[in-house]
């Protein structure tokens, strides 16, 4: 059965399948050395060849197929798949069928996420394969690969059920890639509490997205975004679903990891925070929309987002650490994700108000969060570098690096302007879009935003300054920094300029086909009254219509 399927297959389920398949096949092979050691009580010997050349080759294979998938899918509005008896299916609506369906949804917002995850695959494979301080192990590239598979999965979801598979796919892949760090004069119990809180947290939220989907499935009996949001009605039950789900996403995205010294799985771990948040637009622009009892979520969410950058802030200007650094320059990104976010919610639902400022917010949310992944990548690859040790003490800790390390400090400088909002560098538009959109609901707002990126300016530069400038360390050992972590750099940094250098290729091929994509797929549908909404493509006004119902005043 397995084989007559198989030339049925979809590209976005063979984008699914591959590595979830490889992860299969090298899980075997992993038993199978198990139990050839335990058999002769002696270590499998194998050669580092036969292990990094399947793995280089998956990651060439891995972007090749979702960069097809990408180009198939980004001049179009949406695409559904379902596997019925007689194999996979392509049609143009998810509406019908039975719940037994499988259904995947492919439209230019998931195609463009899971092309720039299997992007940062590429970067994360190659700084592990170069790694030396910490090889590449078959169980690594396990659970690196079952990541992959769940977090593509999520970004090809087209129900909450196959959405909580691979939300669980990816939880499992990731939490395999997590080891704690013991650190110097950290007591046995305090070390295990630290394990303890990780485990127990991500079951927890598992749990609670778990119980929001059987809410919604013992009442409504189907699983389909599109199905459900056709029959689903403003309720005490759906309102408490709504709690539930989107509240364990939005955890995930905010703290997706522990501390972690390894720059690969710290790339996987932000490709997991990175789904979370897809996740989260699907559950509030797919499933629930502007329906009543949802009206002050906006408000909350950019609540929590100033509340992220006022964490960040402090977090910033009392640590050094660069790992503890880089995970606080993260939140500022996500606080300022979450206040996009929240704006949009607000803007997208009547089209005067999406005329006004949704637009903008939507664009400066989509910007923002296509950029956490390349800058996320690049700030954990340049962390974990300056965690190695050199002549017995930490790299961050010496200063005086920028003739040890000069494309590494370079590289460091534009990540950081690029955070800012600094223009030329590609935050500039997206951040001008946030301050327009800021501005409509509150110039306090605005001033806030502003100071804040400011703020990460200069402590960046601050730091920046501290680690690469002062009294330069003996050179005693050679420092092979740049060597070892210049490619993977390198395609970041030519992503960052090639989106500064052409921000209109840029937003008209990523950004503005994504917008347009969740516009139309999500509030299109919503519109009882058959409003139009304005198109992302379009800068003309729209006149003022009456609020969709359900909508605040």
């Amino acid at each position: 059965m397995f084989l007559k399927l198989l030339p049925g297959w979809p590209l976005p389920v063979i984008a699914i399948a591959l590595p979830l398949f490889s992860a299969f096949l090298l899980g075997c092979a992993i038993l199978l050395e198990m139990a050839y050691t335990a058999h002769t009580s002696g270590p499998f010997e194998r050669k580092k060849v036969y292990l990094k050349v399947p793995f280089l080759f998956f990651l060439f294979l891995n972007f090749a197929l979702n960069y097809l998938v990408w180009s198939y899918s980004h001049n179009l509005e949406q695409t559904f798949f379902t596997l019925g008896a007689a194999g996979w299916a392509e049609t143009l609506s998810g509406a019908g069928g039975g719940s037994w369906k499988a259904f995947l949804r492919l439209d230019p917002l998931g195609a463009m996420a899971a092309l720039l995850t299997s992007f940062i695959v590429l970067l994360a494979g190659l700084r592990s394969l170069a790694d030396k301080s910490d090889p590449i192990t078959p169980n690594k590239i396990f659970f690196m690969l079952l990541t992959q598979g769940g977090v593509v999965g999520i970004f090809y979801s087209g129900g909450i059920t196959n959405l909580f598979l691979f939300l669980l796919i990816s939880q499992i892949g990731a939490t395999g890639l997590y080891r704690p760090v013991r650190a110097a004069g950290l007591k046995t119990l305090n070390f295990f509490s630290q394990s303890a809180w990780y485990y127990a947290s991500r079951v927890l939220v598992m749990g609670m997205y778990l119980a929001g989907t059987l809410l919604l499935l013992s009442k409504y009996k189907v699983s389909g975004f599109t199905q459900l949001h056709a029959v689903m009605q403003p309720g005490v039950l759906e309102l408490s679903a709504y709690v539930l789900m989107a509240s364990s996403l939005f955890f995930l995205f905010i703290k997706p990891s522990s501390y972690i010294t390894d720059a690969s799985k710290r790339c996987y771990f932000a490709m997991r925070g990175y789904a979370m948040f897809f996740a989260l637009l699907r559950v509030n622009f797919l499933l629930f929309g502007p329906m009543r009892g949802l009206d002050r979520i906006p408000w909350l969410y950019i609540l929590f987002g100033g509340a992220a950058l006022w964490a960040a802030f402090a977090l910033t200007t009392t640590n050094r650490d660069p790992i503890r650094f880089t995970e606080s320059v993260e939140l500022f990104l996500k606080g300022f994700i979450t206040i996009s976010f929240g704006l949009s919610l607000n803007g997208t639902g009547s089209a005067a108000a999406a005329a006004e400022y949704g637009l903008g917010a939507l664009e400066s949310m989509l910007s923002l969060w296509m950029l956490f992944l390349p800058i996320s990548a690049a700030l954990s690859i340049i962390g974990c570098l300056l965690k190695q040790k050199y002549a017995g003490s930490e790299l961050w800790t010496l200063g005086g690096l920028s003739h040890k390390l000069p494309f590494t400090g370079f590289v460091f400088f534009i990540v950081i302007c690029g955070l800012a909002g600094l223009p030329p560098f590609p935050g500039f538009i997206s951040r001008q879009f946030l301050y327009r959109a800021a501005n409509a609901v509150s110039p306090f707002l605005t001033l806030f935003l502003f100071a804040m990126s400011l703020a990460v300016l200069f402590i960046g530069i601050w730091y920046i300054s501290g680690v690469l400038f002062g009294k330069a360390p003996d050179a005693e050992e050679k420092i092979q920094g740049d060597a070892q972590i210049a490619l993977p750099l390198f395609l970041i940094l030519i992503f960052l300029l090639f989106s500064s250098a052409a921000p209109n290729h840029y937003y008209d091929n990523a950004v503005s086909k994504s917008v347009s994509s969740l516009m139309r797929i999500s509030y299109a549908a919503q519109d009882e009254q058959s409003q139009e909404l304005p198109d992302p493509d379009d800068s003309q006004d729209v006149p003022d219509v009456e609020p969709i119902p359900g909508e605040s005043e």
